[in-house]
């Protein structure tokens, strides 16, 4: 993540795998305007087809769906969770 966030700018956090199946996730960011003197800092995770794999069953497609959060940043660098929005099989769930 850059020093300065700029209102538009967006970019990769990271990606990788995760678990003994190697299951695979990419989490980026992305600035949008808030107000004159804020920004919001969305942090986007995105998890596809998690399932249960054990010895030779396997069981795929439990559950696949994003999840950002997003902070409110103000010109002097204050930041304060805004939302964490969660979506799951389609269904999206909002903490505000």
């Amino acid at each position: 993540m850059p020093s300065t966030l700029t209102t538009g700018a967006s970019g990769s956090l990271g990606s990788g795998t995760f678990g003994s199946s190697g299951y695979t996730f990419t989490e980026t960011y992305s600035v949008t305007p808030d107000s004159p003197t804020a920004l919001f800092l969305n942090i986007h995770l995105d998890y596809p087809d998690f399932g249960v794999f054990h010895g030779e069953a396997s069981l795929t497609g439990l559950y696949s769906g994003t999840s950002t959060i997003t902070y409110s940043v103000t010109s002097s660098g204050a930041a304060t969770l805004a939302k964490i929005q969660v979506t799951i099989n389609g269904t999206t769930l909002t903490f505000q």
